[in-house]
């Protein structure tokens, strides 16, 4: 038997903090961390993950904050561009 199938299925979505979809949400990036961190050491404990879970809210979620993330970077990284451009000149 593989290591895998000796693992639990477990649903890690009762585990994740009460305030977590608040954290998500908030404009502070240390709340959004701690939110996305909770769900990473979830994860960790218990990677094998239960089939029968709803997790469709989480990862559209989750998504989303990468998304706000990547848009985030993105725009700081054209602004940046853009100052080099202008010093250049």
């Amino acid at each position: 038997m593989d290591e895998w199938s000796l693992m639990s299925e477990v649903d890690i979505l009762p585990k994740l903090p009460a305030q977590f979809n608040e954290w998500l949400e908030s404009k502070k990036w240390t709340e959004r961390r701690d939110a996305l961190q909770a769900v990473l050491d979830e994860l960790t404990k218990s990677p094998r993950l239960d089939p029968k879970a709803n997790y469709g809210e989480l990862t559209n979620t989750l998504r989303n904050v990468c998304f706000v993330v990547y848009v985030d970077v993105y725009g700081n990284c054209a602004h940046s561009h853009k100052i080099s451009e202008i010093n250049q000149q």
